[in-house]
């Protein structure tokens, strides 16, 4: 019920300095199904998410600890924008994370995407991690 409560304040609660404590704890403590609720919000601003300095750990939670077919949508947003996240200070982790974690398929889009994109992720500070 907590999440369905703090559901609409999620932008504030990650933006939050604090705030942004109780969003990680909502996501470590509920259960895939009760954060169901949270998937549309978290696709539509996944890219804003995943560049914001708290933001992007809870994109990368909610990637590992929900199943991939509840993360999919959120995750091929990740695909699609990988070029911009992979060089940004923030976002190259949640590109990590889907590599890692995430559809092995939209795993090998990504290597994909950064095979063509090789020599300019080398002279990228964030990209070359």
């Amino acid at each position: 019920q907590i999440v369905t409560e703090l559901h609409s304040h999620l932008d504030t609660l990650v933006d939050h300095t604090y705030g942004n404590h109780v969003a990680h704890r909502m996501v470590e403590h509920c259960g895939p199904g009760s954060l169901a609720v949270l998937m549309p919000q978290l696709t539509a601003g996944a890219v804003d998410l995943s560049t914001h300095v708290y933001g992007c750990r809870m994109v990368q939670q909610v990637i590992k600890r929900c199943p991939g077919w509840m993360t999919r949508d959120l995750q091929r947003v990740v695909v699609e924008h990988q070029t911009y996240l992979s060089m940004h200070a923030y976002g190259n982790y949640v590109v990590q994370c889907v590599l890692e974690h995430g559809d092995p398929q939209l795993g090998w889009e990504i290597a994909r995407g950064a095979s063509a994109r090789l020599e300019s992720y080398c002279d990228n500070k964030f990209a070359s991690n």
